[in-house]
C-alpha cells in the first residue's frame, strides 16, 4: 500500500513541509520563523496551517528532522555505561532552559545521537501529530546516506546558514562526523582538506555531495562548486548537488 507520508524540516530560522505519496513529493512549502521567540514561532506555524490546508491531511505517517550543530554520536557501549546528560554536558556544556535533551539510535552504525530540541517547537508538533517521529537530521542524513552505495569515498556536507556538517563514509564505515562554523567558501574547503588529509583520504576516487539545508543560501553553491574543482587534491571527487535529501531520507525512518 503506498503510504502518504508528511516530512517536516526544522532549523532555528525556517521550518519546511513536504508531503509524499510513496516517494513522490506532492506538497512543498517552507515558511520563516524565529526559533528563539516561542510566540512569534507559533503565531508563524499556525498561520502556515491555515493557509495551507494539505497539511491537516490524514498523513499515513509523519517524521521531524531538526538541524543543529550540537549533535554528538557515541558507540551504543559507551551509551550505555553513561547518560545523555552527562555526555551533552562534556561535548556542549550546560543544555539551554528552553531545550530538552533526546537522542536517536542509529542500529546500522550501533552508536547513538545525542542532541537538544526546542521544547515549544516539540510540543506544538506532537499536539499537531501525535504519533510523529522526531530525529536530528543527522541521524535521518547517515541513514540516507548508507542506503546508497558506500563502498568508494563519499563526503557529504549539510548546509546551513552559518554552519554545516561533514561526514565521511568508506567501505561502509562511518569515518568523520563533525559541525564546523563558517564564514565564506574558503573557510568551507579548509574543513574539508582538513579532515580528508586527518584521515588519509587525500587525492582518492570518490563522491562529494552537497545537501542544502532549507536556511542555506543556493545561489553560492554554483561558486563552491567552481571553487573545489581547482583543488587538485580533490580533483578526483565527483561534485553532486543532492535536492530534498533530508525530506527523501525521512521515508527510511518510519
Amino acid at each position: 500500500m503506498t503510504k502518504y507520508q508528511l516530512a517536516i524540516e526544522v532549523t532555528d530560522q525556517f521550518i519546511q513541509f513536504t508531503s509524499f505519496l510513496g516517494s513522490s513529493i506532492q506538497q512543498q512549502v517552507f515558511i520563516q520563523v524565529n526559533g528563539l521567540d516561542e510566540s512569534s514561532c507559533k503565531e508563524e506555524l499556525s498561520t502556515c496551517f491555515e493557509n495551507h490546508s494539505f497539511l491537516s491531511k490524514d498523513f499515513d505517517e509523519v517524521s521531524l528532522s531538526y538541524a543543529s550543530k550540537e549533535s554528538s554520536l557515541v558507540p551504543n557501549t559507551i551509551f550505555a555505561e553513561s547518560t545523555p546528560e552527562s555526555i551533552y554536558k562534556l561535548c556542549f556544556g550546560e543544555i539551554s532552559e528552553k531545550k530538552s535533551l533526546d537522542f536517536n539510535r542509529i542500529s546500522e552504525l550501533s552508536i547513538v545521537n545525542i542532541y537538544a530540541f526546542p521544547d515549544f517547537i516539540k510540543r506544538f508538533f506532537i499536539i499537531k501529530f501525535p504519533r510523529v517521529i522526531i530525529q536530528h537530521e543527522g541521524t535521518h542524513g547517515l541513514r540516507k546516506i548508507l542506503d546508497s552505495e558506500t563502498f568508494h569515498l563519499k563526503v557529504t556536507l549539510f548546509f546551513h546558514a552559518d554552519f554545516f556538517c561533514m561526514t565521511i563514509v568508506k567501505h561502509s564505515n562511518l569515518e568523520f562526523y563533525s559541525f564546523f562554523d563558517y564564514q565564506n567558501n574558503d573557510d568551507i574547503i579548509y574543513h574539508v582538506l582538513f579532515a580528508l588529509q586527518q584521515k588519509e583520504l587525500i587525492n582518492e576516487k570518490g563522491i562529494l555531495e552537497f545537501v542544502l539545508g532549507v536556511d542555506y543560501k543556493s545561489s553560492v553553491v554554483d561558486d563552491l562548486k567552481t571553487n573545489f574543482k581547482k583543488i587538485k587534491e580533490l580533483s578526483l571527487l565527483e561534485v553532486k548537488e543532492k535536492n530534498n535529501f533530508i525530506a527523501q531520507s525521512q521515508l527510511l525512518c518510519v
